[in-house]
């Protein structure tokens, strides 16, 4: 999915793919000084997409003043003229704009009367069979098949996330105010393991980056960040 703004083409696609190829470091760095200057020219929407766990596609029709150009343009010293992000790192680099903002001079915050998170519902496995049956085309069951997995992957992985932030709050704050690829990032996901042992899904095999987890680990802490302080307020 494309969306044209003026010299600047910002590129989302849909769904997240299962292992899905890291970002480059310098694409990581100019994804993360856009959504710097998203949050801080459009902050009550870029929440306001996190609290509603706003699709990727839904952002495109819904929300395309956070797709800024001048904000593109602006990163990296305007050396970036096009962006394609795949599966969910828009919404991650907003979560980690957002905590920057918002979240990182202040504790952890206390979860345990915060109710679950909303996420997108598993794909229905009765309906994609029968949906696939339907088609005589091999390249759209194919794009089917390959859409189904993705959906699937994105559920896990979102409830995923969540659950490691309600398990140890604490080390997720840890872990996002170090600095991706030192050593204090390595100890912070030492810290972790035993929830991200712990929340792993019965007979389910998920395969992410580091990056992609640290992204899932900023989006479930700012929602239920969120969360917590519109349940105390």
């Amino acid at each position: 999915m494309t969306l044209r703004l003026a010299a600047v083409i910002f590129v989302a696609t849909t769904a997240a793919a299962p292992a899905e190829k890291p970002l480059p470091t310098h694409t990581r760095e100019t994804v993360a000084e856009f959504a710097e200057c998203v949050v801080r020219k459009r902050y009550a929407a870029s929440v306001e997409v996190l609290q509603r766990n706003v699709a990727n596609a839904d952002i495109l029709d819904d929300y395309s003043r956070l797709i800024d150009s001048d904000c593109l343009l602006e990163a990296k010293g305007g050396t970036a003229s096009r962006l394609t992000l795949p599966g969910d790192h828009f919404r991650y680099a907003l979560a980690g704009a957002i905590f920057d903002r918002s979240y990182a001079q202040r504790p952890a915050p206390i979860l345990a009367g915060v109710a679950p998170l909303e996420h997108r519902p598993f794909p229905d496995k009765t309906k994609h069979a029968q949906e696939l049956a339907s088609l005589k085309s091999k390249w759209r069951r194919e794009e089917l098949e390959r859409d189904f997995k993705s959906a699937t992957v994105t559920a896990y992985l979102s409830r995923y996330g969540e659950c490691v932030v309600r398990n140890d709050a604490a080390n997720a704050r840890m872990l996002l105010l170090s600095k991706e690829g030192a050593a204090d990032e390595s100890s912070a996901f030492a810290a972790l393991q035993p929830p991200l042992a712990h929340c792993l899904p019965p007979n389910q095999t998920l395969r992410f980056s580091r990056i992609q987890l640290r992204g899932l680990i900023a989006l479930n802490y700012v929602r239920l960040a969120l969360a917590s302080a519109a349940g105390s307020a």
